[in-house]
């Protein structure tokens, strides 16, 4: 699994598959809840996965670069905004997170580069950041007025 995450008050568990799905699992039984999130044909490599603090949604970056933030209810997901082709990250993208008041997205790619996303515009803002090497974390202060960000070469840059 490339990816997993807790939600909806930790009673469940989100797990992302090589072959480009999300799967909601109860945390006691191990069951699945309902079926796989699927999002397209390409099937692309989830990589990475955040959940917001309340459990109602679930971004996710893919090995093609692609963001994606879904809406869960509790037993179905829906794609509430995605990254279009050639605006953002280039190579896969290690590491997504979103801002505390779930207006803004920040992601981290192995294309060295940090992007912000406006989750209402549903767009980019602003152009991506260079770093000084691939990045492999990231992380918004609990107040959501800073992010750092870490990259393969241990450099930590603070925005």
């Amino acid at each position: 699994l490339p990816a997993i995450a807790f939600l909806l008050r930790d009673q469940h568990i989100i797990t992302c598959s090589h072959d480009g799905c999300l799967q909601v699992i109860e945390e006691k039984t191990g069951k699945p809840v309902g079926d796989p999130w699927q999002y397209d044909k390409e099937r692309s490599q989830i990589c990475a996965v955040h959940v917001s603090p309340d459990g109602e949604r679930v971004a996710t970056g893919s090995k093609d670069g692609k963001i994606r933030v879904w809406r869960w209810n509790g037993k179905t997901a829906k794609i509430i905004a995605e990254s279009k082709k050639h605006i953002g990250h280039t190579d896969l993208v290690c590491a997504v997170i979103l801002s505390p008041d779930k207006r803004m997205l920040a992601s981290v790619s192995f294309d060295r580069t940090l992007c912000f996303w406006d989750l209402n515009a549903k767009q980019i803002i602003g152009q991506p950041l260079l770093h000084s090497a691939d990045l492999t974390c990231a992380a918004f202060a609990a107040n959501g007025t800073s992010l750092a960000t870490g990259t393969c070469d241990g450099e930590i840059y603070i925005w």
